[in-house]
């Protein structure tokens, strides 16, 4: 029987965006045979591949090796101490090309919806999540009728998506080398 993923309340799908893979390893962390692993980003002292999702959700690996997930440095003072991190210490990361960074609303932090692929936003058609991205991309100097269905994962510029629980309103951000 596979083991159920933890549920992380600001990344609903880290499987989908490919930081949390299918893979039979024992956990550095808590030395168990895992059916899932995480293979994006660990800010650490220590040169760390991989770590299982069980020991991220919990905040066993942050505790281990003094480790962060996510950069944080875009929350407010008047987002709540724990909301932070939760964050930093006990959510995923995921790949970007700079340093990923985590949005924030003026007291929460956003739902990360992941990276984006051009032509399935399109063909979405949700004009909210278009306009999120297009104002990413002008942050870069991108004109707006830059054609969205080039963007695609790993390559440049790439967005990445977030939603306001609280709001439903996206936000996101763009980044490239």
């Amino acid at each position: 029987m596979a083991d159920i993923l933890p549920k992380f309340e600001y990344f609903p799908d880290p499987l989908r965006n490919g930081c949390i893979v299918e893979k039979q390893s024992s956990c550095l962390c808590c030395n168990r045979q895992r059916s899932f692993m995480y293979v994006g980003p660990i800010y650490a002292t220590e040169d760390i591949e991989e770590v299982c999702p069980w020991c991220i959700a919990d905040g066993k690996a942050a505790a281990k090796w003094s480790a962060g997930f996510n950069d944080v440095y875009l929350a407010s003072n008047e987002v709540p101490k724990d909301v932070v991190e939760t964050i930093d210490r006990r959510t995923p990361g995921f790949e970007t090309w700079q340093g990923n960074k985590w949005l924030f609303s003026a007291s929460d932090a956003l739902t990360f919806v992941g990276e984006v692929v051009g032509k399935e936003l399109l063909n979405e058609n949700d004009l909210a999540k278009i306009e999120a991205c297009r104002d990413a991309l002008s942050e870069w100097n991108f004109p707006p009728d830059f054609e969205l269905s080039n963007v695609v994962i790993g390559a440049q510029p790439a967005i990445y998506l977030f939603r306001d629980k609280a709001s439903g309103i996206y936000k996101a951000y763009a980044d490239m080398t």
